[in-house]
């Protein structure tokens, strides 16, 4: 007989440790006599593929996603909410994946039943223990939330400026031969608009009310210089843009997929690609505190390196991505959109440490221009080289205050190009989160960068007059 105590059911003398506000699948420990739970399930084909030398993995995956009316109310966006199970299986290096909408679990055991011979006579009691990390619960749909977003638009109603809050909240449990481990994840996201042009975006990852980092957005007046042609031999990159100029090339350009498509930075591995005061890291802690989370193949998240002292020492991946014929140091940063999508290297927040930060000094930098932020940047695989534009450019005037400049800048470069040409790096750190529309669809992102110099007499970035 079932007895239900708290979060731990007791069946018999076994013990199943649930947490009641994880996935609906889990919650059902047990409800019926007799009947298994989803656990008890996917760990007896776990059990039965370890028996047979067949590694088995179950990636379990529910979001919700909310989205604020012109009038503030948060309402649950039915058509991007997701459900579902993701089936990885190894044999004889052979990894296959196979994906299920729902937590319907019949379908699952006739696959299972197709590539490892299990059957219903197969499933057994085990002790299981699912450790739980992450945001137990989703803190969107909670009375304290609605409540806070409510009131924010109370308070800042503004003739010709609308906001829009949006939020997902995503639950996954990775079950496989080493462990069964739960996470949850938190996104929050405010848009600030003026008279229909997006002025800025404010992200979040835990708790924080992103309505709390809003502060009114006023359109300065800006004197405008000549519109025209023109290449500066130096190039200030403000921190929202140096953040984006860092994830395309250390957070995708380190990526294992890019490995596969023969991508010339892997081969600078142990080499020294930028100054030697220069660090690169992929840091979760930027984006979660002290809260610990997973990566999507079960691994605890850690901090770790890419560039330490200017030379190339890591690199993006994750077991999936995993090659028998090249030994590179891929770190466990395992990232998938849902449970339709293989698992694959991606960074979660690009961090740069310099030991040598300077202040920034307007006298330093008559003639130097100043790009505050780009409209848009992508990574080019084929071609190994970064594309980013932007018509927020800028330059200093002799009182030290930002002078416009009519026109349009394009780059494409090589990431390679930019990490050698780096000059300075200020003190000036700001932390961004987006989301990142990659290959594998859209993740949650961050950068932690402060300005940085870039030379560019060697290289051929110019301005073009505005069209």
């Amino acid at each position: 007989m079932q007895k239900d105590i708290g979060k731990i059911c007791l069946f018999q003398g076994m013990y199943i440790i649930v947490r009641k506000d994880w996935h609906p699948g889990l919650s059902t420990c047990n409800l019926i006599d007799g009947e298994l739970s989803l656990i008890e399930k996917m760990n007896s084909v776990i059990r039965f593929a370890e028996a047979k030398s067949i590694f088995v993995e179950f990636f379990v995956y529910t979001s919700v996603y909310y989205r604020t009316t012109p009038k503030g109310s948060l309402q649950c966006v039915d058509e991007f909410r997701e459900k579902g199970i993701g089936l990885t299986v190894v044999n004889d290096g052979k990894e296959e994946i196979f994906s299920f909408d729902g937590m319907d679990f019949e379908k699952i055991e006739r696959k299972c039943y197709q590539i490892l011979g299990f059957t219903k006579k197969d499933y057994f009691k085990d002790e299981i223990t699912v450790k739980g990390y992450g945001y137990k619960k989703d803190y969107f749909s909670t009375k304290g939330f609605i409540h806070k977003v409510n009131q924010f638009f109370k308070n800042n109603q503004e003739e010709g400026v609308d906001l829009v809050i949006s939020c997902q909240f995503e639950e996954i449990m990775v079950a496989n031969n080493y462990s069964f481990a739960c996470d949850g994840r938190l996104f929050q996201k405010l848009i600030v608009s003026e008279n229909g042009e997006i002025v800025k975006t404010l992200s979040s990852n835990d708790r924080t009310f992103i309505g709390d980092k809003y502060k009114r957005c006023y359109k300065k007046a800006e004197l405008c210089t000549e519109n025209k042609e023109r290449k500066y031999d130096r190039i200030l990159f403000a921190p929202m843009a140096s953040g984006m100029l860092m994830h395309e090339i250390c957070g995708h350009m380190l990526e294992n997929d890019f490995f596969i498509q023969g991508n010339s930075l892997f081969k600078c591995i142990g080499q020294r690609v930028c100054n030697s005061t220069i660090s690169v890291y992929d840091n979760p802690y930027r984006m979660y505190g002290k809260i610990k989370h997973i990566d999507d193949e079960g691994n605890i998240l850690k901090k770790t390196p890419l560039i330490v002292r200017g030379k190339l020492t890591g690199l993006l991946g994750c077991r999936y991505a995993q090659t028998t014929d090249k030994k590179l140091p891929f770190a466990s940063k395992a990232r998938r959109e849902s449970h339709e999508y293989v698992p694959t290297g991606r960074s979660f927040c690009i961090e740069l440490v310099s030991s040598n930060c300077k202040k920034i000094s307007v006298s330093e930098l008559q003639d130097v221009l100043v790009v505050k932020t780009f409209s848009s940047s992508s990574f080019v695989p084929a071609t190994n080289e970064v594309k980013c534009e932007s018509s927020e450019l800028y330059l200093f005037d002799a009182d030290g205050q930002l002078i416009k400049i009519k026109g349009e800048l394009k780059i494409r470069l090589k990431g390679n190009d930019f990490l050698r040409n780096i000059i300075s790096v200020y003190d000036d750190y700001t932390y961004q989160e987006n989301m990142c529309y990659s290959s594998s669809g859209h993740v949650s992102a961050a950068t932690y960068t402060p300005s940085i110099m870039m030379d560019n007499t060697s290289l051929s970035i110019k301005i073009a007059a505005a069209s």
